[in-house]
């Protein structure tokens, strides 16, 4: 794992040191005083993948590392494959995610993540903030709750 905003060092540190490094990256849309600006982030936060040598120890001596994710006394593994899988969805260096599903307004809906998961209700709507809305229905009525998108499925 990097250590915050010092993703690029720890990369650079690890190739000079002979580790093959993988960040996968990302383009996102956030808001910035009210536009929307695209931005590069990376798929996994601060964890990051790389290939295994019989130095590993020295990863997490390295500047910009934090640590590593350990399974008892040794460093987690991830397959090739699973790699490959990941690299395989990206186009021109970034991962391209799938469009989430279309909901239509006054579609029933369930929440898939998160408090309010398995709670159904009625789709409203996105927000200015690209948060789905969701009519959640209580003992006291209708609420009106917002999502991040993806949290809902047609129910």
């Amino acid at each position: 794992m990097a250590q915050f905003n010092a993703e690029r060092r720890a990369e650079e540190n690890l190739i000079s040191q002979g580790f093959d490094c993988y960040f996968p990256k990302l383009k996102e849309i956030i808001v910035v005083c009210g536009r929307k600006v695209e931005r590069e982030a990376l798929l996994f936060g601060r964890y990051f993948f790389v290939s295994m040598l019989d130095t590993w120890r020295s990863i997490s001596g390295t500047r910009g590392v934090t640590g590593m994710l350990m399974m008892g006394d040794r460093p987690s593994v991830v397959t090739d494959e699973k790699i490959d899988e990941i690299r395989g969805r990206e186009t021109n260096g970034f991962i391209v995610m799938e469009p989430p599903q279309k909901l239509r307004r006054g579609q029933h809906v369930r929440v898939e993540s998160g408090p309010f998961y398995g709670l159904t209700g009625v789709y409203a709507g996105m927000s200015r903030g690209d948060r789905e809305i969701a009519l959640l229905n209580f003992v006291s009525g209708k609420i009106r709750v917002e999502f991040a998108v993806g949290s809902l499925v047609a129910a």
